[in-house]
């Protein structure tokens, strides 16, 4: 991993919720946005019945050139070499997830949703997530309170309104 850790911090969190459920009944996982894989590791390793989907496209996104100049080549090449362990439990697809979505017929037990950050993509991956989860799964959206775009273009407008859209159907 060379290109920083904005995720094992959030371990525990996981492991506190989930260690109170079946692991074993989350077979299938989509991971949107995967980065390096340092969270498809964790799932692989903390799921251990699972097969997970990955959705990137290791292009990176306006904020990962914020500070410096990610090598993107790296980042996908590290990917590859972390779940290489996991090769027979993973199912790699680079594009992006709206492109995914729309080709995509399985169903997931637990979906992971860190891919863009902007406020349209944010909202559509969970409109698509939903609809391709099994009856009584998880759903997971990183990124909540992060702020980088101006005006309500943020994970959190998104999240919230999707939220609310579906009031009636979630338990959170």
């Amino acid at each position: 991993f060379d290109h920083g850790d904005w995720f094992i911090f959030k371990a525990p969190l996981l492991i506190d919720y989930f260690d109170n459920i079946d692991r074993n009944d989350i077979i299938e996982i989509l991971e949107i946005g995967s980065w390096e894989g340092r969270s498809a590791c964790f799932f692989l390793n903390y799921f251990r019945q699972s097969t997970l989907t990955c959705v990137d496209t290791w292009k990176g996104s306006v904020e990962n050139f914020d500070n410096s100049t990610p090598d993107l080549n790296s980042v996908e090449k590290n990917f590859d070499k972390n779940v290489f362990e996991f090769k027979n439990r993973v199912i790699k697809n680079k594009m992006r997830s709206k492109i995914f979505f729309q080709s995509n017929k399985k169903k997931f037990d637990f979906i992971y949703i860190d891919g863009s950050h902007f406020y349209d993509d944010v909202l559509n991956d969970a409109k698509d997530g939903f609809n391709a989860l099994k009856k009584d799964s998880y759903m997971l959206f990183d990124d909540y309170t992060w702020n980088f775009h101006k005006r309500g273009n943020n994970p959190i407008n998104a999240i919230n309104f999707f939220l609310k859209l579906n009031k009636e159907r979630i338990e959170i």
